[in-house]
Formats: structure tokens, sequence, C-alpha cells
């Protein structure tokens, strides 16, 4: 009996492997803080990880990734913010394929919703802050990918907080307005597609 599972599982991962589509993804996120009276992406920090596409081959699937991402602000008359989290984007993808000369190349528009942990969270005197951070964060995503190459692709992608990330209204981590702080960033990034 046990053998008889186990080859199912086999079959089974085997034939929902076929379907998915993935690589990984390395790139940046220029990001500020929206609420702490400061404006501009000056905070530039890393975007590593991973992606899974269901199904790889329809123009309509859906997006599963993991990544880790630095965001936070940075300026020089107003404290520095570092925080690091392990996102997990859930995206809509659409498919669309475009023709440039004789060539065909793909394009993904994408969005939905970014669920973040918060691993680790710094002020400009590098003292910890994230007992006064929530260690959920949820934030709104859209974007393209352009597929340049056969396994190699290109993505933009705009993301920002839906809720506050700070506990209360944030006071004595950074200078806050009446609102937020909630995160705001782009994410620019090179995919490697293994399917």
């Amino acid at each position: 009996m046990k053998k008889l599972l186990f080859l199912l599982l086999v079959l089974t991962s085997g034939r929902l492997s076929a379907q998915f589509g993935g690589g990984l993804s390395v790139g940046f996120n220029p990001s500020q803080i929206d609420g702490d009276g400061v404006s501009g992406y000056y905070k530039a920090g890393l975007s590593v990880g991973g992606f899974l596409r269901l199904p790889a081959d329809k123009p309509v699937g859906v997006q599963l990734e993991m990544l880790y991402d630095q965001l936070g602000s940075n300026e020089k008359t107003f404290p520095i913010a570092k925080m690091s989290y392990i996102s997990f984007p859930l995206l809509l993808s659409v498919r669309t394929p475009v023709q440039f000369g004789a060539d065909e190349h793909i394009i993904d528009f994408h969005g939905g919703l970014v669920p973040g942990y918060l691993i680790s969270a710094k002020d400009s005197y590098d003292a910890d802050i994230s007992g006064r951070l929530n260690r959920m964060d949820l934030r709104g995503a859209a974007g393209i990918t352009y597929k340049f190459a056969k396994s190699v692709s290109f993505t933009a992608r705009f993301a920002h907080s839906l809720v506050p990330f700070a506990k209360g209204s944030g006071a004595g981590i950074l200078y806050v307005q009446q609102t937020g702080p909630w995160h705001r960033y782009f994410t620019f990034a090179l995919r490697v597609h293994f399917k």
C-alpha cells in the first residue's frame, strides 16, 4: 500500500510539474515610506527569490512568488528606516504575444496581493525597531514582465501598502504625519525561466 501511494504521488507531481513554469528573480527595490514627510525613492534594496506560474503555457495564469525584499527610506535630514521582508506575491498574470519586426515576444501583465513577513527593521542608528512594527504587512502590486529571450525576462512592478505597517501611529520610529506609514516602491528585476 505504501508503494502504491508513493507511486501515485510521483505520477501526480510529475503531471503537476509539467504544468508549472518558474524560475529565479534578481533585482532591486527603489522605495520610500508614505507618511514620513519626505518624498523620493532614495532607499535602494535587494529583491531576490523565485516564482512559479500555473499553468505555464496558457494566456491567463496564477503566479506565486517568494522574495526577499529590502524596503524603507533614506534621506540626509530625516531618520532612515531599513526593513527586510519575506514577501509572498499572489498575482493574476495575463500573457500576450507582441510582434517586434519579425520576432514575437511575450509580455505578461500582472497584479494582485503581496503579503509580507518582517524579518528585521533598523533605524538610522542601527537600533532594532522591529518590535514597533507589525510582523505581517499587506501590499497591492501591479506590473509588467517582458520576455526578451527564450529564458530571460525583465519585470517592472509598483507596490503600495494596503494597511499601515507600524503599530499605532508609528511615532517614535520616524517622523509620521496624520496617516500611515505605508511602503511604496518599485521592483526592477531580471528573471531566468526554467520553463
